[in-house]
């Protein structure tokens, strides 16, 4: 349904986007993101988020333990974020 004083706004593009959803923006920043990771920090969120892979998976594949994986993991998403919010 078109809104506002013109007529020509709808009203969902008024409403915020639902919770947990990742903006377009934030999409297309994701490349950029990753490449600036380390070598085993992209390749770990890569195989998790990308690959579907299980932590304990992804420590045997690259030779390092399940918490290991999980600190490296939390440490790429942490710089992700910052980078994103900078």
């Amino acid at each position: 349904e078109p809104v506002g004083a013109d007529g020509t706004t709808s009203f969902g593009a008024l409403l915020p986007a639902p919770a947990g959803e990742v903006e377009l923006e934030d999409r297309m920043m994701l490349p950029e993101l990753l490449e600036r990771l380390p070598d085993l920090e992209r390749r770990a969120v890569l195989l998790r988020f990308f690959g579907d892979y299980k932590q304990q998976e992804i420590g045997a594949m690259l030779g390092y333990s399940q918490i290991h994986i999980s600190r490296v993991l939390r440490r790429a998403l942490s710089q992700m974020r910052e980078q994103l919010s900078a």
